[in-house]
């Protein structure tokens, strides 16, 4: 077996050539998860108005939950996002009494609130900054003890999954998505994560020995 093969490998660079594939997946195209029907944007935010008021009144809670446990396979999180404090839609300019926003409710047909559902929830998706993630995992190291299955529930692309991989020691990595174009993706993200370390382990095995304090390591 030659000097190269033999020579130690430094797998920091092949690590953050790995880890830096991942990044960039906060700003991917999203994709419906379902289209039911066209929802135009003015339809989409006067609907989201109504529900985010019912979802703010509280004898509107009981009335709203009902419309939306009936859709609730294409609801991602407990409840729609765009409807909770942190969403994107907008409070309703115009204050509506219980009774009003009890007839808005009424008026808006299943078929829109389901797209309305599928729309909303295909907006949502956020990632952890590497140094969050860094942060987290040698949190987790230094708990020490046998650790079997790391399981991310909710994987998006797969990063969490994936640098989990590169930064703990686990018997094996799982991530659990439930959104079908997300889970496409994170596949294709991970023969990319794949060839990357692939090709970086062919190219430093290619690069005469490391060299450290004027010694030659073999």
């Amino acid at each position: 077996m030659s000097d190269q093969l033999n020579s130690p490998i430094d797998l920091s660079n092949i690590m953050a050539e790995a880890l830096s594939c991942l990044e960039g997946g906060q700003f991917h195209r999203r994709e419906q998860v379902r289209s039911l029907s066209d929802l135009s944007l003015d339809h989409f935010l006067h609907i989201g108005r109504i529900l985010k008021a019912c979802a703010q009144n509280e004898e509107m809670i009981e009335p709203l939950l009902d419309r939306l446990v009936v859709h609730a396979d294409v609801v991602i999180g407990p409840l729609p996002p765009g409807i909770q404090r942190h969403g994107l839609v907008s409070d309703s300019t115009d204050p509506l009494t219980t009774e009003r926003l009890g007839s808005a409710l009424r008026a808006i047909s299943d078929e829109d609130l389901r797209q309305w559902v599928v729309d909303d929830c295909s907006l949502i998706y956020g990632e952890l900054s590497s140094d969050e993630l860094r942060a987290y995992f040698e949190a987790v190291n230094e708990l020490g003890g046998g650790r079997s299955r790391f399981v991310d529930l909710g994987s998006g692309l797969g990063k969490v999954v994936m640098t989990a991989a590169l930064s703990t020691r686990f018997d094996s990595y799982v991530g659990v998505e439930l959104v079908p174009y997300r889970h496409r993706l994170a596949q294709e993200q991970y023969t990319k994560f794949c060839e990357t370390i692939s090709s970086e382990l062919i190219f430093t095995s290619s690069k005469p020995p490391l060299m450290t304090l004027g010694e030659k390591l073999l």
